[in-house]
């Protein structure tokens, strides 16, 4: 893409700072995995109807070091046939049956202040999850760091 736009030594250092901190990332996670028990995450892509991450954000929570919270009975008991599947609408039930250790609204299509919108809106919902609880409820720019393909994916892990 660089050198369609005439760019190449700007499109080389990007990959190369990509690279050097999904490098960073990677090792960071290897150090810490060797004595820290992984922690099941949950993304909500949607939360009305509820909607797990699919795509690439299981991708992204593994490399993060986190598990991927597999919801409901269409989830796959074999990651590697879960990844690259579309998010799916769950039940309220399942999620908390699922028991998530750690909760992340990241809607798709939306910035931090609309997620936090939503999820108090969502309040009395969420507030039954032992995630919330435990004060491991968080929201995030969905649209940055999860929903477009590109760099800042590798801030989103």
């Amino acid at each position: 893409v660089a050198d369609a736009c005439g760019v190449r030594d700007r499109g080389i250092k990007m990959r190369d700072d990509f690279l050097a901190n999904l490098k960073l990332l990677n090792d960071t996670v290897s150090k810490a995995s060797t004595t820290q028990k992984r922690p099941r995450v949950l993304l909500f892509e949607w939360l009305d109807p509820p909607y797990d991450g699919g795509h690439w954000i299981p991708d992204m929570i593994e490399c993060a070091g986190c598990e991927y919270l597999k919801i409901g009975s269409q989830s796959s008991p074999h990651p590697d046939s879960w990844n690259g599947t579309k998010s799916k609408q769950v039940t309220w039930e399942d999620i908390y049956e699922a028991d998530p250790d750690v909760v992340l609204v990241a809607c798709c299509g939306f910035d931090l202040e609309r997620n936090v919108k939503d999820a108090m809106g969502a309040a009395d919902k969420l507030a039954k999850l032992r995630a919330a609880q435990e004060g491991r409820l968080y929201a995030a720019n969905g649209d940055m760091y999860f929903a477009r393909p590109g760099p800042l994916l590798l801030h989103g892990a």
